[in-house]
């Protein structure tokens, strides 16, 4: 009994064995196995035909792949208004912005205004000290009252010349002589009066007036300063019509022109459009932006918009009633001369042609 059980236990290792060995060759030597077998078949005449016949299979999918239906991405075609919006960046100007001087140098005795006051045309804006100016009135009337009273006693002199003469007791060259000094006298008048003119006018020169309506920028100066007629008291601007001085890029100047519509938004006012127009471009590119300057004009009644403000604007170069609005990305060019001239149009089998197209404008996108 104990014979047997030994035998079977050697039986089992035995067949532990042949397990191990057969799992490794199927995993370790099935792929050389198949190797081997594949090179044998590829040596044997009745392979040929096989290989003969697989090749005729493999160029019918070729065939096939070549006729297979390729999908494409479809834009539905739709007329609609069109618009190509150009977007800008500048700031905010007045129509006018005047920098005030005196004519003459003086003393600066006062300034009536604030920075941001509104001021009307004709406003008293700042004043120069008077004293000098009015000494010279009062010593250019003193020659005016001199040179009347010689005049009034040249004519009388004059007067008495003449009848002296009716009666033939003076020669005529004394009657003369005498109205020649009340010519002169007369002549002293006129420009006593000129200087008297002149001494007021420079007293009203002591006064400046802003030329305009407008609002009152930064002052300059502080009232004791000398003032000559070169030092700039302030900046007078007139905000009933603004400009918004916005720069356009090289490439886009063509698309520029006068007149067209403009909307201007303000960061201080983000929900609200100002509209305008372009009224003036000006013929210059400036040298490191590479920009060139366009004013758009625009309504200010409302006084919200001040000189200074950014502005980001929106020129509308192109509009159109009931286009027909494609992506760019379907135009193609079909003769190769760089024109875009066709696009595919899918027919109503659902398969795309390439047709010709007359193209009216062209966008990045559209």
């Amino acid at each position: 009994m104990a014979h047997i059980k030994k035998r079977f236990k050697g039986w089992i290792f035995a067949a532990l064995v042949f397990a191990g060995i057969m799992f490794m060759l199927i995993v370790y030597g099935g792929p050389t196995i198949k190797g081997l077998f594949k090179a044998k078949t590829a040596k044997a005449p009745w392979a040929q035909g096989a290989k003969a016949g697989t090749g005729a299979e493999q160029t019918a999918g070729e065939k096939t792949e070549e006729n297979k239906i390729v999908q494409v991405v479809v834009h539905k075609a739709a007329i609609s208004d069109f618009e190509d919006v150009l977007p800008a960046m500048g700031t905010i100007r007045g129509s006018k912005e005047i920098e005030l001087r005196f004519e003459v140098n003086g003393v600066l005795d006062a300034i009536n205004f604030k920075e941001g006051d509104f001021i009307k045309r004709g406003d008293v804006v700042a004043v120069l000290n008077q004293q000098d100016a009015l000494l010279k009135v009062e010593y250019s009337q003193s020659k005016l009252k001199t040179a009347q009273t010689q005049m009034l006693t040249a004519k009388k002199k004059l007067e008495i010349h003449q009848k002296l003469y009716g009666i033939g007791s003076i020669i005529k060259s004394k009657l003369e002589e005498v109205a020649l000094e009340y010519e002169n006298a007369k002549s002293q008048v006129t420009s006593a009066e000129k200087e008297v003119a002149f001494a007021k006018q420079e007293v009203q020169k002591a006064y400046m007036v802003s030329p305009i309506d407008g609002v009152m920028g930064a002052k300059d100066v502080e009232a004791g300063e000398f003032i000559t007629s070169n030092t700039k008291i302030a900046v007078v601007v007139d905000i009933s019509n603004v400009f918004a001085e916005i720069g356009i890029i090289e490439r886009d100047i063509p698309k520029i022109a006068l007149g067209q519509d403009a909307k201007i938004t303000v960061d201080a006012y983000p929900d609200t459009e100002f509209k305008g127009v372009i009224d003036n471009v000006l013929p210059m590119v400036e040298g490191k932006s590479r920009t060139i300057t366009c004013k758009v004009k625009i309504d200010n009644a409302s006084g919200k918009l001040l000189p200074g403000m950014f502005a980001r604007g929106s020129i509308y170069v192109f509009s159109q009633k009931a286009a027909i609005v494609l992506p760019s990305t379907c135009l193609r060019d079909k003769n190769n001369d760089g024109a875009l001239d066709s696009a595919f149009v899918v027919d109503q089998d659902n398969i795309a042609h390439l047709k010709d197209l007359q193209v009216g404008y062209i966008t990045t996108d559209n």
